[in-house]
């Protein structure tokens, strides 16, 4: 499990989703019709956009500083990176630590709850991210763009 903090907020994804972590760049503003989509990066010759997570999970905005790291999700055809304040540690998390939540809806990224040294760190599932429409609007998006780079 990758662990990471937002503000206060501590969260874990799975490193088998393919997750690569490096210093924040420069996010290209590009025009888009998904409302969470920040820009894009030039990540080894491919532009991928940028998820504002913040955005997603209800916290507030924040202009990307030196300081902050951005983590690859190879999401199949769909690529993502997110901005995170902090990466904090790769841990081994067994199911019994994982208390699992009371999804609101389908789509809810959070799907669970776990401690570490004292810290509860929310679980995410990068799958749910991105609803279904989102996804096949990004990649029309992403082909267009890479066509012309």
């Amino acid at each position: 499990m990758l662990l990471f903090r937002i503000e206060q907020f501590h969260f874990g994804i799975s490193i088998a989703e393919n997750a690569k972590c490096f210093r924040a760049v420069e996010i290209i503003s590009v025009p888009s019709s998904i409302d969470s989509i920040t820009g894009v990066v030039n990540y080894h010759s491919a532009l991928v956009p940028v998820l504002d997570i913040r955005k997603k999970l209800g916290i507030a905005p924040k202009k990307l500083s030196a300081g902050d790291s951005m983590i690859y999700l190879a999401e199949g055809d769909s690529p993502l990176i997110i901005v995170v304040d902090e990466i904090l540690d790769v841990q081994t998390v067994t199911p019994s630590e994982i208390k699992h939540t009371q999804q609101q809806s389908a789509n809810s990224s959070i799907t669970g709850i776990f401690s570490k040294e004292g810290k509860d760190i929310l679980m995410l599932d990068t799958h749910k991210l991105l609803l279904q429409s989102e996804i096949e609007d990004l990649n029309s998006l992403l082909k267009s763009m890479n066509k012309e780079i």
